[in-house]
Formats: structure tokens, sequence, C-alpha cells
């Protein structure tokens, strides 16, 4: 862990390509009985300003039995 999980961050490595990370992400989310409430793609939305930055999204997921809502 980095510094930043002292402020609720927390960065993590990944063996795999953003995309396939994200994919996966999805599927433990979903295999949890958790949704996928929304997916920001902030690099996407930065590339259409014609703007670059590395690949970076933001998921929101949450399942209503659990009462929760968690960003990842």
């Amino acid at each position: 862990m980095s510094s930043e999980s002292s402020r609720g961050l927390v960065h993590l490595g990944s063996l795999y390509t953003v995309s396939e990370t994200i994919m996966r992400l999805a599927g433990i989310v979903s295999s949890k009985g958790l949704t996928v409430l929304a997916r920001i793609d902030h690099s996407g939305d930065a590339a259409r300003a014609g703007l670059k930055m590395n690949p970076t999204e933001l998921h929101i997921f949450g399942g209503s039995k659990a009462g929760i809502a968690s960003p990842i």
C-alpha cells in the first residue's frame, strides 16, 4: 500500500492489462451479488477533450440487500 492509504485510497498493481483487470473486477463484483451502478471513464473523457491521460476509470458498485455502495 502507498502513503495514500491513510486517506482512504489503496493502490494495487495488477498482472493484467487495464481492460482485463476491469473485466475481472466486474466479474468478482457480480459473483458477490453486487451490481456495478456506474462506470466513469476519466481517460476516455480526457481523450475526447484532446488530452492524454493514463487509463483511469471509477466504478461504483453496491447491493441493496447489504445496504452498501462502494466506489472502486
